[in-house]
């Protein structure tokens, strides 16, 4: 997007391989998902200045069990093969049985050899109503809330892996956010003059512009490490209130950096949204910006994001010193707001601690 492909010689290149997007006027649901995470990857390594390629035409991974499935595969390994030295290769499957089927074939045929790309898998859930049976069509909602917010809503509410409830109050509220988000930018942007950003920021500038910058860094880890694009977008959520809880204490302009920022980051998964808020407060077409960067002077080193589920779904993030006891992270992940809302009333019978990534209170 931000460089012609002349100019990516050499560079990463990517392939997200996913089957094509549903031409059926109501898309199903599970295809509408697979497609959400497609497209949010595509998105993100264009932002970076990274060559994507996609599959949706050649359909060479579109069934596993086809006769020739074999066949396009080592046609396709051997167009790759002399690409740069860092060669992703992702693939997403609407079934995890399909991706347990693609890794296994993967594996058996070589293709995860040293001089071949990586390949990372997504085992994609379904999308489900309330007694576990999977929803006709998702057409209705994108009338109503439009598409960025099924968008969100499929990809925020828990790792690719896991099923979707569809539920309306939650898509409601993924739908609310980025009201606020746009109504910030609006407000923002009616000011007229464009604020500086503080030369030396304190007290709570300085707070937010860290949180800014924190969460640029904490965003990128997310994508780049572990595809856990739920957690990314939780991020961007809670950078957006801070920015509205500070907005009467910071200068105009750290505000509006905080704002820039939280519409860079949202980008890959609701790109309408994104790049009508930037466009709005800087005039220039979002797709043309380079990704952010985290500043290191806003960066605490001995510090680390943690993320506070219940019952499997991120409800906060936090950052921590490096060196926190276990006890000492649970009772802080216990003391979250964000996370007592969905204890309370409710019984605590597990606790899960993963050191440095997540606490997970499992309820009855």
């Amino acid at each position: 997007m931000n460089a012609s492909e002349s100019d990516l010689a050499g560079r990463p290149t990517y392939y997200v391989l996913q089957s094509p997007p549903s031409a059926c006027d109501n898309p199903l649901p599970g295809q509408l998902k697979a497609d959400s995470f497609a497209d949010a990857l595509t998105q993100y390594h264009r932002s970076r200045g990274r060559h994507v390629l996609t599959e949706y035409e050649q359909r060479t991974f579109d069934d596993v069990r086809a006769p020739n499935w074999s066949n396009n595969l080592t046609e396709f390994h051997s167009h790759i093969a002399g690409h740069a030295d860092r060669v992703e290769l992702i693939f997403g499957c609407t079934q995890i049985d399909q991706a347990r089927q693609l890794t296994k074939t993967l594996a058996r045929m070589d293709v995860m050899m040293a001089n071949a790309p990586r390949v990372r898998g997504l085992a994609l859930g379904l999308v489900t109503d309330d007694d576990h049976v999977p929803i006709p069509t998702a057409q209705p909602y994108i009338d109503r809330y439009g598409a960025d917010t099924v968008r969100c809503y499929m990809i925020f509410m828990g790792p690719h892996e896991h099923d979707l409830p569809w539920s309306q109050g939650q898509i409601g509220g993924v739908h609310r956010f980025l009201s606020r988000l746009s109504r910030l930018a609006q407000d923002m942007s009616s000011q007229g003059e464009v604020p500086q950003v503080p030369q030396s920021p304190a007290g709570a500038d300085l707070e937010l512009l860290r949180k800014a910058h924190q969460t640029i860094d904490d965003v990128t880890e997310t994508i780049e490490s572990d595809l856990r694009f739920h957690v990314a977008i939780a991020a961007v959520m809670q950078l957006v209130s801070t920015s509205i809880r500070f907005r009467a204490e910071v200068t105009p302009g750290t505000v509006r950096f905080a704002t820039e920022t939280a519409a860079s980051l949202l980008f890959p998964f609701a790109p309408n949204c994104a790049a009508d808020v930037y466009h709005e407060l800087t005039g220039d077409r979002i797709w043309e910006t380079p990704w952010p960067t985290a500043g290191a002077a806003f960066l605490t080193a001995d510090e680390r994001q943690i993320i506070v589920q219940v019952d499997g779904k991120v409800r906060d993030l936090l950052r921590v010193k490096c060196d926190i006891s276990r006890d000492e992270l649970t009772n802080l992940a216990r003391r979250s707001s964000h996370a007592q809302e969905h204890i309370q009333d409710h019984e605590i019978c597990r606790e899960v601690v993963v050191p440095g990534r997540l606490v997970n209170f499992v309820t009855r």
